[in-house]
């Protein structure tokens, strides 16, 4: 799969018809091992300046020693630009395997009708 396959196929889940709750998302997480368990998170709410503050504290801890990631939506230039590790956007044959790998779990998930949608599986 190529990069521009992998954003193409991210760009045909649903956009909007998100559901309040996090159960969809949340299966999603289980069926792929659970990885969000063994991270730990800085969730930033609100209505502005979310990014700004992502970015501070992500090099204010990355200046301290600590290895970072930084999910940011939506990107500005770069579909790349929503997973950072330590400040450098993921490489395109590391998203191109992870679409490789969740996107047979959504369309599963579909079948049973859990619709997982462009945020969502970005999100996972």
């Amino acid at each position: 799969m190529t990069y521009k396959e992998a954003v193409e196929k991210i760009d045909s889940l649903l956009v909007f018809g998100s559901k309040p709750g996090l159960e969809r998302v949340g299966e999603l997480m289980r069926r792929i091992g659970s990885p969000d368990k063994k991270l730990k998170f800085v969730h930033i709410a609100g209505t502005n300046g979310k990014g700004s503050t992502c970015v501070l504290i992500a090099n204010t801890l990355k200046c301290a020693g600590y290895k970072t990631g930084l999910f940011i939506s939506p990107y500005v230039l770069e579909f790349r630009e929503r997973f950072q590790i330590n400040g450098e956007m993921i490489p395109e044959n590391r998203l191109c395997e992870i679409v490789e790998k969740l996107f047979p779990v959504v369309e599963e998930m579909k079948r049973e009708d859990k619709i997982i949608t462009e945020f969502e599986f970005v999100f996972a």
